[in-house]
């Protein structure tokens, strides 16, 4: 499960930092009181939003510098993920069912995954390709072979 900060009791962007060091994660999800999600801040946030804009991080409310919260449901396929990713210009995408975050995405994570998806695929279909042209080479030799012994 993705890291969930509360943004509504004024936790503080170094907060926030602290938890996602100690987790090892590049993004947290950002909840208000009643656990609904309202935003994500992620490692780039704070490079552009706090440290490039020279704000402090002790006394930068992590609502100030979050992104948006643009999530799909959870029968969204992986390509239209990336593709909202990809036209929304942002890194990580929160995925929902019966209204919870079920999984943070990461695009680069999604990406090497639908890479490694489309290369099963297509050494799948040389291999049945393969597999077609030998079994049609079979067929003529067969054939081949009959017709000879017919004569």
């Amino acid at each position: 499960m993705a890291l969930q900060v509360g943004a509504e009791d004024g936790t503080t962007v170094a907060d926030a930092c602290r938890r996602m060091a100690t987790r090892r994660v590049d993004a947290a999800l950002l909840t208000d009181a009643s656990a609904i999600l309202c935003g994500t801040v992620t490692d780039k946030d704070v490079a552009t939003r706090v440290t490039a804009e020279g704000l402090k991080p002790e006394e930068t409310s992590v609502s100030r510098v979050m992104t948006n919260p643009t999530c799909v449901m959870g029968d969204t396929l992986v390509v239209d993920a990336l593709q909202k990713m990809v036209q929304g210009k942002f890194r990580h995408l929160p995925v929902v069912e019966n209204g919870e975050v079920v999984v943070l995405l990461d695009i680069t994570k999604c990406r090497v995954g639908h890479y490694q998806l489309e290369k099963l695929e297509m050494e799948q279909k040389a291999e049945e390709e393969e597999d077609t042209s030998w079994m049609l080479s079979m067929k003529r030799s067969n054939e081949k072979a009959k017709s000879g012994a017919h004569c």
